[in-house]
């Protein structure tokens, strides 16, 4: 069995997430931004097949953004954070190699 394969079932984090975050893998975020932006940032280290999902919980991430910090590895292959303001947006993104960095799974 693969570690992706491994990491099908998330768990939720036990509160929905209202302030900025560092996250660990393996588990979903529900993110609320309803007094303002917040920067969800991923793990210091990583290893293949590391799986985190995130969750726009009040629909308000087209008015405060989440912004994923990449905590030195890349997003889809750029060393730059990762904005998302799209009102319910709801992602995962799986860990692949220093190269590549972190790949949504769903877009």
């Amino acid at each position: 069995m693969t570690r992706a394969r491994e990491n099908a079932s998330v768990k939720f984090a036990t509160a929905v997430i209202t302030g900025n975050t560092t996250m660990v893998a393996g588990k979903s975020y529900a993110v609320n931004t309803t007094s303002g932006a917040i920067t969800m940032t991923l793990p210091s280290s990583a290893d293949a097949g590391d799986y985190i999902q995130i969750i726009d919980y009040a629909a308000t991430a087209d008015t405060n953004a989440i912004t994923v910090g990449r905590n030195s590895h890349k997003i889809q292959g750029a060393s730059a954070d990762l904005t998302v303001g799209t009102e319910r947006a709801a992602f995962g993104l799986v860990y692949v190699d220093s190269t590549q960095g972190w790949l949504l799974t769903e877009k």
